[in-house]
């Protein structure tokens, strides 16, 4: 098992929020709430899953309530990278594009 682990920078208005490990149902929480802190400290979040090596729905969940947060307060909240697994998650719910924007591979 990966441990979770959640970094976060802030810089001229930008929040860099990279996630790495696993995420799941016993520390999705833990990703929601620094995600939702950085919602307060910065005018655009980015978040970065490329080292994440599994996350379940309630990954999921935890980055569509944070975009959801996000956008009730009027910032800009994209997934900018993502691993394979986390990309596949996120496609197999019909949320990449949602979630990564123009930063969605194609294919």
């Amino acid at each position: 098992m990966d441990e979770l682990r959640i970094d976060s920078v802030i810089r001229d208005g930008v929040a860099a929020v990279t996630v790495a490990g696993e995420i799941d149902v016993a520390n999705c929480r833990e990703v929601l709430d620094a995600l939702t802190n950085a919602l307060t400290s910065a005018t655009r979040i980015e978040v970065d899953l490329l080292d994440v090596t599994f996350m379940d729905s309630s990954g999921l969940s935890a980055l569509i309530q944070a975009q959801s947060s996000a956008r009730e307060r009027g910032l800009d909240f994209t997934v900018v990278a993502a691993s394979a697994f986390a990309e596949h998650v996120m496609s197999s719910a019909g949320l990449r594009e949602h979630l990564m924007g123009l930063h969605a591979p194609e294919g």
